[in-house]
């Protein structure tokens, strides 16, 4: 019989391609929608942050060229004069953590305030490495961690005597970096980590947020922190909220049409389909009078019965079978409410039936178990060797071996059970395969 003559198939076909193309349509269209507004605010946010933190850094680069242009600062004086200038007032007006006043080998001259050890690993330990990191002629700028803070460290160079021409030195300053300010400059959440935060993308866009992330790199030309912004965006959230109304649109649009399908179906099938089974059941050709429907196939199934009651051969053939059919499905349900284990194999140990509480045990679902050799699948062993020969001479004895035995999953994990293991006969003594239960101990 084909089916999807009918117009019952065709009515579900239609209502299944129009519900896809719809969920399609709106998936792809938010999606694409979400992804290209995410996007392009993620990099005009990137922009504004990279804009903010290039603001803060030339006012800083103003500063250091000061400190460069002012007189004191000389190494040459330095080294004469420790005092040679007066930082209090320096420190007291600007935010700045430090001043160091090195050589061209990276060697301390001078450090504002007193040195610390801490201080002094802010510097760059490596004047080779350092050089090729330097723009030449140009303010160098890298970033370092002291203690729990994140230092922009920004270097240039300055004359070794102003007097006389003997090369000349590297001045440093450090200036703390505030994710507090930044958050306040670009009117977001701004957060300093040591490692890349980890990424909500599942969620970022559903929630209306636009995240972005920038490494901040050091004198070696590596990442040293992370720099994560976040803000809230109007425009994400009203598309989220304007996809959900879709969705809820097609919800509704979907129940109907399956409402409407239903009342379809009792009318042209079910109905029909009812007293068909009914004339099968109850051998009863009468029942078939109250078949109206105009489906193609419901009215060869009609004609097939009415031939069906005419031929005694078959119709004893068709409910030999369903009787057999019924007594299997009731063995069947009376095999899952056992609450052991339990799974037959056939003569060849090919497992054939596979309960749910088997499932569980073994942790193997029905669909793999059926088919499989069933020695292969569970590795079991009786808990002796004497227990082996006295279960399997009962065997074949009996048909019967019960008692306690280790068995190990496919996962490779062992549990102990009781078992019973009971050879199945057919009317003839003919041996059909085995049933196994078992429970966990």
């Amino acid at each position: 019989m084909k089916l999807f003559r009918n117009k019952i198939a065709a009515l579900i076909v239609l209502s299944s391609v129009t519900c896809l193309i719809l969920v399609a349509a709106i998936a792809l269209m938010t999606s694409i929608s979400h992804r290209k507004i995410y996007e392009t605010q993620r990099i005009e946010q990137s922009n504004s942050l990279r804009l903010s933190i290039e603001l803060q850094a030339r006012q800083q680069d103003r500063f250091l060229k000061s400190l460069a242009a002012m007189g004191g600062l000389e190494p040459c004086r330095l080294l004469n004069d420790s005092s040679a200038i007066d930082t209090r007032s320096i420190f007291s007006l600007n935010y700045v953590l430090f001043i160091a006043v090195t050589d061209p080998d990276l060697v301390p001259v001078k450090l504002f305030p007193a040195p610390e050890q801490g201080v002094l690993e802010l510097l760059p330990d490596d004047h080779k490495a350092f050089r090729q990191f330097r723009s030449e002629g140009h303010i160098t700028r890298y970033y370092a961690w002291y203690h729990e803070s994140l230092v922009r460290v920004q270097a240039v160079d300055i004359p070794w005597c102003r007097s006389a021409n003997a090369g000349g030195g590297i001045l440093f300053a450090g200036f703390p970096v505030s994710a507090q300010e930044l958050s306040f400059l670009v009117q977001g959440k701004a957060v300093l980590t040591r490692e890349p935060l980890e990424k909500k993308a599942g969620n970022e866009m559903q929630m209306g947020i636009v995240s972005t992330e920038l490494p901040l790199v050091g004198w070696r030309n590596l990442p040293v922190a992370s720099l994560s912004l976040e803000t809230t965006s109007d425009l994400l959230k009203g598309l989220s909220r304007f996809r959900n109304r879709l969705i809820l649109l097609l919800i509704v649009i979907g129940l109907i049409s399956i409402l409407l399908l239903s009342v379809y179906l009792i009318r042209h099938f079910a109905w029909p389909m009812k007293m068909l089974n009914l004339a099968i059941r109850l051998k009863d050709p009468e029942y078939l009078q109250q078949v109206d429907s105009g489906d193609t196939d419901i009215k060869a199934m009609h004609n097939l019965i009415l031939d069906a009651f005419s031929q005694e051969k078959l119709l004893s053939e068709i409910v030999r079978r369903r009787s057999v059919e019924n007594l299997n499905a009731f063995h069947a349900a009376i095999l899952s409410q056992i609450p052991d284990a339990v799974y037959s194999t056939d003569r060849n140990g090919i497992i054939t039936y596979w309960s749910r509480t088997a499932a569980e045990l073994y942790n193997v679902s029905e669909e793999d178990a059926i088919g499989a050799v069933a020695d292969e699948l569970i590795q079991s062993k009786w808990i002796s060797k004497d227990e082996h020969a006295r279960q399997k001479t009962h065997f074949e004895n009996d048909g019967l071996m019960h008692g306690k035995m280790l068995q190990e999953r496919p996962d490779g994990t062992e549990l102990s059970v009781e078992a019973s293991v009971t050879r199945l006969l057919d009317c003839n003594g003919r041996e059909l395969g085995q049933l196994y239960i078992a429970r966990k101990i």
